[in-house]
């Protein structure tokens, strides 16, 4: 839709333009290519009620025996159970400033580019997250501060300087304390409401420079987790919820008693001083003994120059594009060695934990949801994406997804600890 002089510049002509815009996209391209988990997770975006019911049977029959009377007196059925996935929210907004998309309305649709700039930041933003909730314990925690941190400073250093991929200029940043109650490794709650915000980043050292001191909010102490405002608590339940480093408690997850059987939340291998390419083919065994066909092993770009290094010759080959994203024309490369039950892609992925690796079989798994993640709210409907702010001069578009990733065998998967 070209839009040519000012008089046609109005609120229904820019949605409508909008609306056309991203409709003639490949959406995909946007939000899959750097995500190769995201991308490559089987997805399911027609998530009707409330909530998915993932069911799983996680043992067989116990009426079995060499003496006929035996069996029969054993008379029981097979273990069956069902997770109740339940829906998080997550949103991203773009603000479109009215005067500005007034000065670039020319007839070569610099607008269009002004508008959709913004636009695209969101849907990347709200991509990243999504991105990272798939590897998340759903706590929203996103870094640690170090032990070698002054908190009384502006300045704090990551535990783990690859976290500095999560952070970024303006974010407004909470702390909450180590603890159980919060995916088995925080506390119930927030220290305080009271945020700080990120005004430099050095992915270097992995340090944050805040605004203001960390200890502007109460209790901010070396170890603390750090979420990103409003996030805690709230995020989707990925790997790390999944499939976790620590055996799982009574404690309900998705109405589902996970204590009774690892067929309930999967493998655990201890890589730890143990040659890379060694734990990695002894994990890949541990799986297949259970009855899995692991094909997929995701790390961090961190460790991945030393598991090359280690494999040499055992890796089988490199395939480039050859890992394709669910639904869209993108691939991701991989090596590629030979596991007990068929071939296992190497892939990376800038936010896999660098203390992890997890290895899978992508099958079981799937992303529910409702329309997109993420999509530009009411894009495909007949209300208007673009809503004029009350006390502004500017329009705000809303990015965002509803969502839950659901394992029909976490069993079937593993978590290597590296560190």
């Amino acid at each position: 839709m070209a839009l040519t002089s000012e008089t046609t510049l109005n609120l229904t002509s820019y949605a409508a333009a909008i609306k056309q815009y991203y409709k003639n996209i490949d959406f995909t391209q946007m939000v899959y290519k750097k995500f190769p988990f995201f991308g490559m997770i089987p997805k399911n975006e027609s998530w009707v009620g409330s909530p998915a019911v993932q069911p799983i049977t996680f043992a067989t029959v116990p009426s079995a025996s060499a003496t006929f009377a035996t069996g029969q007196a054993l008379a029981g059925s097979s273990q069956q159970t069902a997770f109740n996935l339940t829906q998080t929210k997550d949103y991203a907004f773009a603000y479109l400033d009215r005067a500005t998309m007034l000065a670039s309305a020319t007839p070569d649709g610099s607008w269009m580019k002004s508008a959709t700039h913004e636009i695209d930041m969101a849907i990347k933003e709200a991509s990243k997250r999504a991105a990272f909730d798939c590897f998340g314990d759903g706590s929203g925690v996103i870094g640690t501060i170090s032990a070698s941190s002054t908190v009384s400073t502006t300045v704090i250093t990551l535990a783990d300087p690859r976290q500095s991929a999560n952070f970024q200029v303006n974010d407004a940043l909470q702390l909450v304390a180590p603890g159980t109650a919060v995916a088995g490794a925080w506390a119930a709650a927030v220290r305080a409401a009271t945020t700080v915000t990120v005004s430099a980043v050095n992915r270097r050292t992995g340090q944050i420079t805040c605004t203001a001191a960390w200890d502007t909010i109460s209790g901010a102490a070396t170890g603390d987790g750090i979420a990103k405002s409003g996030d805690f608590g709230l995020k989707m339940s990925g790997l790390g919820a999944w499939v976790p480093l620590t055996t799982p408690t009574s404690t309900a997850f998705f109405s589902v008693d996970r204590s009774s059987d690892s067929r309930l939340y999967g493998m655990y291998f201890d890589g730890r001083g143990v040659p890379y390419e060694e734990a990695l083919i002894a994990a890949a065994n541990q799986l297949a003994q259970e009855g899995s066909t692991p094909d997929t092993y995701i790390h961090n770009f961190g460790n991945n120059t030393n598991l090359i290094n280690a494999l040499g010759a055992k890796k089988t080959y490199m395939r480039e594009g050859e890992v394709r994203a669910e639904g869209a024309d993108i691939g991701y490369s991989s090596v590629v060695i030979e596991g007990p039950n068929g071939p296992i892609d190497i892939v990376c992925d800038p936010f896999c934990p660098s203390n992890v690796g997890y290895l899978i079989q992508k099958d079981t798994w799937t992303l529910y949801s409702r329309e997109g993640v993420p999509h530009i709210f009411d894009i495909n409907g007949d209300s208007g994406q673009m809503l004029r702010q009350a006390t502004s001069d500017s329009y705000e578009v809303r990015v965002g997804s509803y969502k839950q990733i659901g394992c029909g065998a976490p069993g079937w998967n593993s978590v290597i600890q590296l560190a």
